[in-house]
């Protein structure tokens, strides 16, 4: 009972042992699985190789897709370094960023002007009915009112949005 035991305990701490340090294995010699494209917002900067269901992607590559730079890459250390270009690249992403913004605020205005001329045409339809002698005019008179007050909290909406257009391009003005 005694050997087994052993035996059991022996062969546990070497399985063990074996998934522990499984990352520090080197893949020298290795197969190759499969390639996988590597990509950066959008742009494909290399393929990354596929070993024992791992990715392993280009450093350069990689480096270079974010704006760093390789100082040194040799069998002993891999020592890469940032670009100081991050002033500038944020500034491009905020000026992106504002003219996205300043689309999206434009075709929100457009909106609120045909909700406007909508709401103008219903209005005047409903004070020349009101205007009219006819048998309905407290009802004309009514329609025209709510279609009036409507109109205004359209146009008071339609200011706001053409307002916060215009801080958007004052942003982006002061950006560029």
């Amino acid at each position: 009972m005694k050997k087994v035991f052993v035996s059991f305990l022996a062969g546990a701490v070497l399985m063990f042992s074996a998934q522990a340090f499984g990352d520090g294995i080197s893949f020298t010699g290795k197969k190759v699985e499969g390639e996988t494209p590597v990509t950066i917002n959008g742009h494909e900067v290399g393929k990354a190789v596929v070993i024992n269901g791992k990715s392993f992607a280009p450093v350069r590559e990689i480096t270079g897709g974010f704006g760093g730079k390789v100082d040194s890459a040799n069998s002993e250390v891999i020592a890469l370094s940032s670009q100081d270009d991050s002033a500038t690249k944020t500034s491009n992403d905020q000026i992106n960023y504002l003219k996205k913004q300043i689309e999206l605020q434009k075709n929100t205005v457009e909106s609120r002007e045909t909700e406007v001329s909508n709401l103008e045409k219903q209005v005047a339809e409903f004070k020349a009915k009101a205007d009219a002698e006819t048998g309905e005019v407290q009802r004309h008179r009514t329609n025209y009112a709510v279609f009036k007050k409507s109109l205004e909290d359209a146009e008071s909406r339609l200011e706001s949005e053409k307002s916060k257009l215009a801080d958007l391009e004052s942003q982006l003005a002061a950006l560029k």
